[in-house]
């Protein structure tokens, strides 16, 4: 558990730059556009992080339960209206605090944004590239609460890179540099609106196939089976558990030397082969991966598991120590 925090820590910490490009120019335009002294600028920041780490944990939870299942169509599409969202919100800020400025009465839609606990909320949904490279590692260990450990050691290391924007409140001091920050959050606005409307577009666009067919060799439910040699009997076994617990389905083995059901190739299986096997016709013709023995099995499916390939005919590649070759 300790070593799955820390591993989530330095994981922020070492993207924590990443963190800060995405978000600075959403914060600092959100801290700049009211009076607010240093001690209150720490807490909205504290509550922005309180809202991320609503977000990270919920994520770490779910991309620990669902593995493989998360399906990147969805995932975009929730990240576009999350980028709504997060403009909705901008805007109802610089509305609230132009408002209060004038000493007017503020709508009371704007009035949420008093807080930044839901700005910390949609941003912490929000797919930047430090966020997606958290949620592949969280697949990857699987479990709920191996998602939250790493999303909670995450939070921790990126959240030190935020402390500082809180000094941003300096600047209000400044002749209208707050009129300067609703600009830029209007600016900052239009962007992600614009953003995330191309994502709803595209997600209801229909698929374009350029020919060909797509296949993702470690998904739910596929159809594979394991062919081995005697002498790596031992090694294709643990290879077929490793498969059969990510994609939720019995993995067969096979003997090389052993009559293969017609049934696998009607059901057009995914072989995975021992690469010291001479592969006949039939198998050529068939999707497969020839795999060197004692290739390092989670680095492998790992792989495999984060990429979608196209084909025209027949699926092969091939897993070894020397190279990797289509």
């Amino acid at each position: 558990m300790i070593k799955t925090l820390l591993e989530g820590f330095f994981l922020g910490i070492s993207t924590g730059s990443l963190c800060l490009m995405t978000c600075s120019p959403i914060y600092l335009p959100y801290i700049m556009t009211s009076d607010r002294k240093l001690s209150k600028s720490l807490l909205a920041i504290g509550e922005i992080s309180l809202g991320r780490f609503v977000s990270y944990l919920s994520f770490g939870a779910l991309a620990g339960f669902a593995g493989a299942n998360i399906n990147a169509m969805n995932r975009n599409l929730f990240g576009a209206i999350a980028n709504i969202l997060l403009s909705i919100y901008l805007v109802l800020t610089v509305v609230r605090t132009h408002q209060s400025e004038k000493k007017c009465a503020v709508p009371r839609l704007a009035g949420i944004t008093r807080s930044g606990l839901l700005l910390g909320i949609l941003t912490g949904i929000n797919f930047c590239p430090a966020f997606l490279i958290a949620l592949s590692e969280a697949v990857n260990l699987g479990g709920v609460v191996a998602g939250i450990l790493l999303f909670g050691g995450f939070f921790i290391g990126t959240t030190l890179y935020l402390i500082p924007l809180a000094f941003a409140s300096l600047l209000t001091q400044i002749k209208k540099m707050k009129s300067i920050a609703r600009i830029l959050s209007l600016i900052v606005a239009a962007w992600f609106i614009g953003k995330g409307a191309i994502g709803i577009y595209e997600h209801f666009q229909p698929q374009e196939n350029p020919g060909g067919r797509m296949i993702d060799v470690i998904a739910p439910k596929n159809k594979i089976a394991v062919i081995s040699s005697d002498v790596h009997l031992p090694y294709f076994k643990s290879l077929s558990d490793s498969v059969a617990s990510r994609i939720f389905r019995d993995v067969p083995v096979f003997l090389q030397d052993q009559e293969l059901p017609d049934s696998l190739f009607v059901l057009n299986y995914m072989f995975l082969v021992d690469d010291t096997i001479l592969l006949n016709k039939a198998l050529e013709k068939k999707d497969h991966i020839l795999i060197e023995p004692d290739y390092d099995i989670r680095f492998m499916l790992d792989w495999l598991q984060k990429y979608t390939f196209r084909t025209e005919e027949n699926f092969s590649w091939e897993f070894n120590t020397r190279e990797h070759e289509h």
